[in-house]
């Protein structure tokens, strides 16, 4: 399996916790070579209820979901008081010795309609990832392709995940792969998981899917284990 360095190098926070919206560049990003070698952050700082607790929330959440974990119990805190959904959106760097990508994943948390049993609520998270939104462009001989969208998920949706033609390309229009993507997508939003970076979806598309771009890209985030991270 291929070793990507991955680097984040921005974040955005809508309704999260203390902060309405926020945005966060990283020193890395403002340099000429994203994928520069060396982490550049050393810490934190600015005033009381600036967003740096919120932060470090963000990116912890941001962990369990690319793990498949479940969202914390204490989750529907996160939302800022007063809404019923909150945003965040992130921007890595990925390379290892012959790739190189820009990847963009979105994520909407969204507070979970009442269950009609006790027994439900108290197993179910009171917040599930409604809405999530997987990108990426490639650096193509010295030049980054257009941003696309590889996975755009939406729990109300019908359909399992949009657009179609990315649909048919991850599946190989296998229709036990679709099937079990399906089961995934419900799984997801009763567990309050992620459904891209949840263990089923991960399994169907590696089995399924022979676009190496796809496959590089999904590989770098879920197995962590074989992922060096860079801040």
């Amino acid at each position: 399996m291929q070793n990507f360095i991955v680097r984040i190098q921005k974040a955005e926070l809508n309704n999260f916790r203390n902060v309405e919206h926020g945005k966060f560049n990283f020193p890395c990003n403002l340099k000429k070579d994203i994928f520069e070698d060396g982490s550049d952050i050393l810490g934190l700082y600015g005033q009381n209820g600036s967003g740096k607790t919120s932060f470090i929330y963000a990116l912890a959440l941001l962990e369990a979901l690319l793990s498949g974990k479940r969202l914390p119990r204490d989750i529907v805190n996160y939302i800022t008081v007063g809404k019923d959904s909150a945003q965040l959106i992130f921007e890595f760097s990925l390379k290892d010795d012959v790739s190189f990508y820009r990847v963009i994943y979105e994520f909407w948390l969204q507070k979970r309609e009442p269950s009609t049993t006790d027994e439900e609520d108290q197993d179910q998270i009171p917040v599930i990832v409604s809405r999530e939104k997987l990108s990426y462009s490639a650096l193509v001989e010295g030049k980054w392709t257009k941003m696309q969208p590889i996975i755009n998920y939406d729990y109300s949706s019908k359909e399992v995940f949009v657009p179609k033609v990315k649909f048919a390309e991850l599946t190989n229009q296998d229709q036990n792969a679709i099937d079990e993507l399906r089961v995934a997508k419900k799984y997801a939003i009763k567990q309050s998981t992620s459904f891209i970076f949840s263990r089923d979806t991960q399994k169907q598309i590696s089995k399924s899917c022979s676009n190496k771009v796809y496959k590089d890209i999904f590989s770098s985030y879920i197995f962590l284990d074989d992922t060096t991270c860079v801040l």
